[in-house]
């Protein structure tokens, strides 16, 4: 038990935790309730079913699961169990931080197979997700407009502002949506101005000059040099 203590302290002790008092687990109480008898591993769960019978300690049934002991027919044993603690978390940023934190933690209690769950894990998740996919997105990008620098123009003057024209009129229809007091449509609209922006980037720049550099030769389609060639 001391490790899983040891494991719910570490957690506590987390920037913006709210500390041990906002924490409901039933470690603790179960410890000070087994003091007053002696120490015996193999009588373990009987005195914990005796603790779980007493009134105000029902509500811990809830937290707990109960698996037949296959070693021990007729006998039970905890096979999981979760606890709350609560933290007063500032902005999105410091969630995503935080969250990274508390996987961190529970990483180095690999016996217990700890997972950590909170309702808006799924958000975090995408925003880590999103910040390096990015990343590699405009990175590869860069460099392949550095590639091929010298198709700009003729990409711009092919498709750049029917491209451009469709980007921003798809951004006005979303970019409302941040004005919205929710936290998940705010999140939507972000992404999908991040998305839209993305592809802005690509639509007028990477794209065409990729099909300008590389399928002209295939499907016949005359650079502007080309041109002025054959009409002189």
């Amino acid at each position: 038990m001391e490790p899983m203590l040891k494991l719910i302290e570490d957690l506590e002790s987390t920037k913006y935790s709210m500390g041990p008092n906002s924490t409901s687990v039933w470690l603790r109480e179960f410890n000070n309730y087994r003091q007053y008898f002696a120490e015996d591993d193999e009588n373990f769960y009987q005195t914990f079913k005796s603790f779980l019978k007493i009134s105000f300690n029902k509500q811990w049934n809830s937290f707990i699961k109960w698996e037949d002991n296959p070693n021990r027919p007729g006998k039970q044993f905890v096979n999981k169990f979760y606890f709350t603690t609560a933290f007063k978390i500032p902005d999105w940023n410091a969630r995503t931080e935080l969250l990274l934190e508390w996987r961190n933690i529970t990483s180095r209690y690999p016996e217990f197979q700890a997972l950590v769950f909170d309702e808006n894990n799924f958000f975090s998740d995408q925003m880590l997700e999103l910040k390096s996919t990015t990343l590699s997105s405009l990175g590869t990008a860069i460099i392949a407009m550095i590639i091929v620098y010298k198709r700009i123009s003729d990409a711009l003057g092919a498709i750049g502002w029917p491209v451009v024209q469709a980007g921003f009129s798809t951004l006005l229809g979303i970019i409302v949506m941040i004005l919205v007091p929710s936290n998940a449509v705010r999140m939507f609209a972000r992404t999908n101005v991040l998305v839209v922006a993305t592809g802005l980037f690509h639509g007028v720049f990477l794209l065409p000059i990729i099909i300008r550099s590389f399928a002209s030769d295939f499907i016949g389609i005359p650079s502007k040099t080309e041109k002025g060639l054959k009409t002189t």
